[in-house]
C-alpha cells in the first residue's frame, strides 16, 4: 500500500540527474514571537515505532504507515516509512542538514535506490521554496506554498506546512505536513501517468506515538 500511500515510486531504469531547492521569500518564523526557524524535522518526524492510519477523503481504509528500520544510502542514513500489512513495501527517506530527501523505494519489483534523492524541502523552509527534481528528462517539483492551520476529526487545530507537488506528466497534488505529526493530509488534483504514484485524497485518523 505503500504504492497509494507515501512513496514516490520511480522506474528502476531512471536516474535521479538534478535535484535542487530555490529559497523563497517568505518568513521562516515558527509563529511563536521568537523569530525562530521552522525544521523541517518537526514536520516529518522519522522515529523507529511511529505510525499513521488514515482514511481516504469520500470514505473507505487507506492503511498505516510505519517507521521501520534504518537503512544507509550513499553513507546518508535513511529511514523505512513501510505498509503495515506488507513491509516489503516501503520507501526510504532522510533529514539532513540540507533538508528533506527520499532515497529508495520498494515494491513488487524489488529495490530501487536512486543515485541522488528527490528532494522535497529545505531544512529550514520558507514559503516560497521551490525544489526540482530532474530524473531523466522527467521532472517532479515541490513548493512550499504556505503555513496554515487545519482541523481534522481526530485532530483540530495542526500547525502545517502545506506543500504543493507537480510532475511534468500532468500529476499534482497538496501536502498538509502537522507539527510532530507528520503527513495528515493530501489531496490529489490529477494522477501522474509515468513515474509516480501518491497519496491519494486522505487524511490522518490516529497516530501510535
Amino acid at each position: 500500500m505503500v504504492k497509494k500511500i507515501f512513496g514516490v515510486i520511480l522506474s528502476a531504469i531512471l536516474l535521479v540527474a538534478f535535484s535542487a531547492c530555490g529559497g523563497g521569500g517568505g518568513s521562516t518564523s515558527n509563529g511563536d514571537g521568537g523569530g525562530t526557524e521552522l525544521d523541517i524535522f518537526d514536520y516529518f518526524p522519522l522515529v523507529a515505532g511511529y505510525s499513521w492510519s488514515y482514511n481516504r477523503i469520500g470514505g473507505g481504509f487507506a492503511g498505516t504507515m510505519r517507521v521501520g528500520q534504518s537503512d544507509f544510502i550513499s553513507g546518508i542514513a535513511t529511514n523505512r516509512i513501510e505498509d503495515i500489512s506488507d513491509t516489503s513495501h516501503f520507501t526510504n527517506w532522510a533529514v539532513t542538514n540540507d533538508g528533506l530527501f527520499q532515497w529508495a523505494h520498494s515494491d513488487s519489483g524489488g529495490i530501487t535506490f536512486n543515485l541522488n534523492p528527490i528532494k522535497y524541502a529545505n531544512r529550514h523552509p520558507k514559503v516560497g521554496d521551490l525544489c526540482q527534481s530532474i530524473i531523466s528528462g522527467y521532472s517532479v517539483s515541490t513548493k512550499f506554498e504556505a503555513r496554515e492551520t487545519i482541523s481534522l476529526a481526530n485532530f483540530p487545530n495542526i500547525d502545517c506546512i502545506k506543500i504543493s507537488l507537480t510532475t511534468s506528466d500532468g500529476g499534482s497534488y497538496m501536502l498538509w505536513y502537522g507539527k510532530g505529526i507528520g503527513l495528515v493530509k493530501s489531496f490529489q488534483n490529477s494522477a501522474s501517468t509515468n513515474l509516480m504514484i501518491f497519496p491519494p485524497s486522505m487524511e490522518l485518523v490516529s497516530k501510535n506515538f
